[in-house]
């Protein structure tokens, strides 16, 4: 038999850990979202607003590594539990790759403000000489992924991204990129953000229509497939392709839908596929149904009308830096799993009339899930492909 060929630009997602207030593994999150999203058939199918905020809950950081640090803000203890859990789920094993190989690209879009509020109260209680320089400097958004990076011997490329909610599919882009040009074999990435519920509490109160903001992680372990044949890993599916698209100042629906749409086809077009390959829409948490966000993705995915389309963010809130990434988490398992999730529904309006597929767990009907986002700023997609 003829050796397989051989495709070093390809990248396969090898491991992923999370962090939510429902589960902290993706099966278990996969399955209880499926079962919150059931819709029987004398039931008009909602998509309610969850009604407080999704914290997550307490957790022992001895329970994800044996390095115990005095202390951590709430965002960093998160991030380095979702990192242990992507390297442990991907079997990692410290000599099967290079440190200088391995890289980090790591999103967080509020910083870390459990540890700001602290060092901000001592200078306001004792004054500026009493406060620490050390907690100050943990209070920076970078702070995190130098710990990643310290933590998981992740000696490579490094690159922090900080810039809105959808800095976590900027993160994965620039993973993809940089995995694709040589730069590294193996990249942790993803995002995490877990700000203080009293500040949550607050930022919802200024935008009560939208989704509640929540505290959550995802991150992903990226390989080249050279590098994952090499240690003879496992792979749950292939990331071929993310695409992020300004909307050039226009916060409009249209120009929303615009940016979408045309993230949504250069991802399909970088993959090689065509609309007909997705089998699955991961929708990356719209607000309430009149916003602007809800218009313009219900435009830019008229295409895909017939696909089942899912998510978990109506369900962990708006968790910001790990938005994104925790939907890729479950667009992979789902790949991985050949099914479609539990309970799915196909949702639509008609001239009026609402027409509803109650789901089951099914083969998938194509090779690929599609993963979208956007926000007045800018639009994100990726495309995942079943191994």
């Amino acid at each position: 038999m003829a050796e397989p060929e051989s495709h070093p630009d390809r990248v396969f997602i090898s491991g992923m850990g999370i962090m939510t207030s429902l589960a902290d593994n993706v099966e278990e999150l996969a399955q209880t979202a499926a079962a919150l999203n059931v819709v029987r058939r004398t039931e008009q199918p909602t998509r309610t607003v969850p009604r407080g905020l999704s914290l997550l809950p307490p957790f022992d950081m001895a329970d994800f590594l044996d390095t115990q640090r005095p202390y951590l803000d709430t965002q960093s203890r998160c991030a380095l539990a979702a990192g242990a859990l992507a390297l442990d789920s991907a079997a990692v094993e410290p000599d099967e790759v290079n440190p200088l190989r391995c890289g980090l690209y790591y999103a967080n879009a509020l910083g870390n403000l459990d540890t700001l509020a602290t060092f901000s109260r001592t200078v306001e209680q004792k004054g500026m000489r009493l406060a620490s320089p050390v907690l100050f400097s943990h209070a920076y958004p970078n702070a995190t992924a130098s710990l990643l990076a310290i933590e998981f011997a992740l000696a490579g490329v490094n690159h922090n991204f900080c810039g809105g909610r959808l800095c976590g599919a900027e993160a994965l882009q620039g993973a993809l990129m940089a995995l694709d040009a040589g730069q590294a074999d193996l990249i942790l990435t993803g995002g995490a953000d877990a700000a203080p519920p009293e500040l949550l509490e607050r930022m919802w109160q200024h935008s009560p229509d939208e989704l509640p903001p929540g505290q959550a992680a995802a991150l992903l372990v990226l390989e080249t497939q050279d590098s994952v044949e090499r240690r003879e890993g496992y792979a749950f599916c292939e990331l071929a392709s993310v695409v992020c698209m300004g909307t050039g100042g226009d916060r409009s629906a249209t120009g929303i839908a615009a940016a979408l749409r045309a993230a949504v086809e250069g991802a399909i077009a970088e993959a090689g596929l065509w609309n007909g390959d997705v089998a699955l829409v991961f929708r990356c948490g719209a607000p309430s149904k009149a916003s602007a966000i809800a218009e313009a993705e219900r435009s830019a995915l008229e295409h895909f009308s017939q696909v089942p389309t899912t998510g978990a963010s109506q369900f962990v809130g708006n968790t910001f830096a790990a938005s994104f990434p925790l939907e890729v988490a479950l667009a992979a398992e789902a790949l991985s799993a050949s099914r479609v999730p539990a309970d799915v529904v196909l949702w639509r309006e008609t001239q009026g009339v609402q027409i509803w597929v109650e789901g089951h767990p099914e083969p998938m009907l194509g090779a690929a899930a599609l993963v979208v986002g956007c926000t007045p700023e800018m639009a994100a997609a990726a495309v995942l492909v079943a191994m």
